[in-house]
């Protein structure tokens, strides 16, 4: 086992604890996701994440949909993409650094 399959499943398990048991019966829980980069330099992070949901029996779009956004390099963009997934009401707010 690696740092990151080690960091990867403390992740997924705190996601997994912060979100609400009704929530995991009642249909997909929205997780946010911020990256601070672009999309495609985000996906190894965002592909990570989703393989430790999935280590945890997190089903995506079953059990959990991400609603990822991007902040394309520019730090000023984050607040409002935060505002934004807010907005959409998700559960907990995911971001790597």
């Amino acid at each position: 086992m690696n740092r990151r399959d080690i960091l990867l499943g403390a992740v997924a398990t705190g996601v997994a604890a912060t979100l609400p048991a009704s929530a995991q019966t009642r249909g997909a829980v929205q997780i946010g996701f911020i990256g601070g980069g672009t999309a495609v330099l985000s996906e190894p992070f965002l592909s990570a994440f989703q393989e430790g949901l999935a280590a945890q029996g997190w089903r995506l779009g079953q059990t959990a949909q991400i609603i990822a956004r991007y902040a394309d390099g520019d730090p000023g963009r984050i607040p409002g993409l935060v505002a934004e997934l807010e907005a959409a009401r998700v559960a907990v707010i995911v971001t790597h650094a």
